[in-house]
């Protein structure tokens, strides 16, 4: 995770293996989306559904998750931007996960599932409020610090990816 200028902020840390990426559904699946790899029939067998707009990486994952194989590599590869939290959108993300993997649960009759996603999301947007408005951070998922050898790659790599300013 960086800010806006570059500066890097830490990593969020990944389970590597399908069971404990698996261990929560009603809380997510912690995959960063724009990395994933796979079979092009799994793809094929499990497209994105439109009702599940800003949450339909999860409601994938939630709707395969039982039938496939889930790892993530150790290392981070991937950087994401991390400006501003708007809550709106935070709340909106939030109501459309919870209907789309609510909706998947009570068509398999998983009710218990189906309640146990709406308290965690429920709890997760009161987190979300707490650490906007008052800063508690610790209700977020937890940045690890860079280490040395990653420090030094980031910057690196930052340096290579410079846009020039124009004078």
């Amino acid at each position: 995770m960086f800010k806006g200028n570059g500066d890097a902020m830490g990593y969020l840390p990944v389970d590597s293996n399908h069971d404990k990426i698996c261990s929560h559904p009603w809380s997510g699946f912690y995959m960063p989306h724009p990395t994933w790899m796979g079979r092009i029939e799994w793809f094929r067998k499990y497209r994105y559904k439109s009702f599940a707009d800003m949450a339909e990486d999860q409601h994938l994952l939630f709707r395969s998750y039982k039938y496939s194989h889930f790892a993530c590599l150790s290392e981070p590869y991937l950087g994401y931007r991390d400006e501003r939290r708007k809550l709106l959108k935070m709340f909106k993300a939030r109501f459309v996960f919870s209907k789309a993997l609510c909706w998947e649960s009570i068509t398999q009759w998983q009710i218990i599932m189906a309640f146990k996603i709406l308290i965690i999301q429920f709890l997760k947007a009161i987190g979300d409020i707490l650490n906007l408005l008052f800063g508690i951070s610790k209700l977020r998922n937890k940045l690890m610090p860079l280490d040395k050898n990653l420090s030094i790659l980031w910057t690196n790599f930052l340096q290579e990816v410079q846009i020039p300013h124009e004078k």
